[in-house]
């Protein structure tokens, strides 16, 4: 099955859309794409996808208006297989604070600050962790915007489920799950 989640500007989570398919192909995702668009589902603020490949294509021809995130649950689960277990108790809150920060200026302060204290030890880590925070939507939204679509889901972001204001009756997020 392909299911597709959106969240509204009030973070209300609503299952759009559950099409059979088995493979994470660029056909099935387009057409689970085309499915929502043609029940009225304009272009997203943000799609946020896992790295699926045929995925990330097919948002890119359906929606190309709409900005595309890796999934941070999936990109932190990662890093933590770059490092041993009994350290990531130690790393892993500095490097969910450069992807779960409450503003963008705190969230840069905590990337400027984890390369200094972890990088001569785990540089591959520290890389990753810099590739993933470059590619992190952040959007100027009110503090109350980010409180109401706080994820429910253990290790997710809050800046991937940041809805940008508009019409209500549209879905601003949608996060497809393979």
């Amino acid at each position: 099955m392909l299911p597709a989640w959106g969240i509204k500007e009030t973070g209300a989570k609503h299952l759009l859309g559950l099409l059979p398919g088995t493979k994470e192909e660029t056909a099935s995702c387009r057409d689970v794409l085309w499915d929502l668009k043609a029940r009225g589902l304009r272009d997203p603020f943000l799609v946020v996808t896992d790295g699926a490949p045929g995925l990330i294509r097919a948002v890119q021809e359906v929606l190309p208006r709409s900005l595309r995130q890796r999934c941070l649950a999936h990109k932190m689960r990662n890093l933590r297989n770059k490092v041993p277990e009994e350290r990531w108790r130690e790393i892993g809150p500095a490097a969910r604070l450069v992807c779960q920060a409450p503003s963008h200026a705190l969230a840069t302060r905590a990337a400027e600050a984890f390369p200094k204290a972890w990088g001569e030890e785990f540089p591959a880590m520290v890389t990753r962790l810099e590739m993933l925070s470059s590619g992190i939507v952040r959007r100027p939204l009110p503090e109350m915007q980010f409180e109401n679509a706080r994820p429910r889901a253990p290790d997710a972001g809050r800046f991937q489920r940041a809805a940008l204001p508009g019409n209500a009756r549209h879905v601003s997020l949608t996060h497809m799950q393979l």
